[in-house]
């Protein structure tokens, strides 16, 4: 009820939907600061604007019904950690995520269409996951992400907004396809770390030229041979190696028993890595966006039962 008082709103912290309810109404839970759980039910069409703006909701399911998550639906809340969004998804409206400052990482269904105005801004974004298809980025989208290192766009995308990656000052690369034939002003502003790889004669190359932006050529990208694991611990954290583009081979060690999500996210020229059977755990997408990959493992093991499951390329050791 979006007429009930401040201090009312602030008590409440569950709530039970009705059989069959196909949206969740503008402001319905707007500012309820206990409001910590939510399951949405798998009738639901649309979460308007404000529906859940301030609450301290940490984890939230998407179902598969849901096609719009409106303006701020999500906003100003700081302890949103964990989102998972479904295929059916169409569009993330305006400042939809916008200052949930525990937002890490997030995977954007093939079917979404738009992307909203400062849709992530303020994020603690370390690693996202764009639709292949998606043709813009409106501006301010990822305005002040400080923690997004690298991104991989699209190569159907056309347009970049203003300020798009304004002040995203862990940004070290960007891959920006020669689809682009716009970039807004500002588009990369107070990025102080970051270098645009681009192709030659490309709409993206003049842009830097005319901004004087630091720029390379795609195919100038280094790579290394091997990275073979030689540090403390059993395991890899979420998005270790997330875009890291130099990345051709991991070897781990016999005693490895797991990989975090999104660990090799973005490892365009990674190629080989042996994954031995100590492995028990490996996390959602880890290996999303490499496309050039062999994963060498033990027949029988947790790893290739992975890459049957995921549908990832594999081989066995010593075959």
């Amino acid at each position: 009820d979006p007429y009930i008082s401040s201090k009312e709103r602030e008590r409440l912290n569950s709530a039970v939907f009705c059989e069959g309810i196909t949206n969740i109404p503008s402001g319905a839970f707007l500012n309820c600061g206990s409001f910590g759980e939510i399951t949405i039910p798998n009738t639901v069409i649309d979460i308007e604007d404000h529906a859940l703006f301030g609450t301290t909701v940490q984890v939230v399911e998407i179902p598969e019904s849901v096609e719009y998550l409106g303006e701020s639906a999500f906003s100003g809340n700081n302890v949103l950690s964990i989102v998972n969004l479904s295929e059916g998804l169409k569009t993330i409206d305006y400042a939809c995520f916008s200052g949930c400052g525990s937002l890490a990482s997030i995977v954007i269904p093939e079917s979404v269409e738009y992307i909203g105005v400062s849709a992530f801004s303020g994020t603690r974004l370390r690693s996202i996951v764009l639709p292949s298809k998606l043709k813009k980025l409106e501006k301010d989208t990822f305005l002040i992400c400080e923690y997004l290192k690298g991104i991989t766009l699209p190569d159907t995308l056309e347009s970049i907004g203003d300020y798009c990656f304004g002040s995203c000052h862990s940004l070290e690369k960007i891959i920006i396809p020669p689809s682009v034939t716009y970039i807004g002003n500002y588009a990369f502003s107070n990025c102080e770390n970051l270098v645009i790889y681009v192709t030659p004669g490309s709409y993206a190359e003049q842009y830097c030229i005319d901004n004087q932006l630091e720029y390379n050529y795609v195919d100038s990208i280094a790579t290394i041979e091997r990275y073979t694991f030689t540090g403390q611990g059993d395991h890899f954290e979420n998005s270790s190696f997330a875009n890291d583009w130099a990345l051709e081979e991991v070897i781990l060690p016999d005693d490895f028993t797991g990989i975090d999500q999104y660990c090799f996210y973005g490892c365009i020229n990674l190629k080989r890595i042996n994954i031995p059977p100590s492995v028990t755990f490996i996390g959602e997408n880890c290996f999303l966006g490499c496309d050039n990959l062999v994963i060498y493992v033990t027949p029988g093991s947790y790893a290739e039962q992975y890459c049957i499951d995921n549908g990832l390329k594999y081989e066995y050791v010593g075959l």
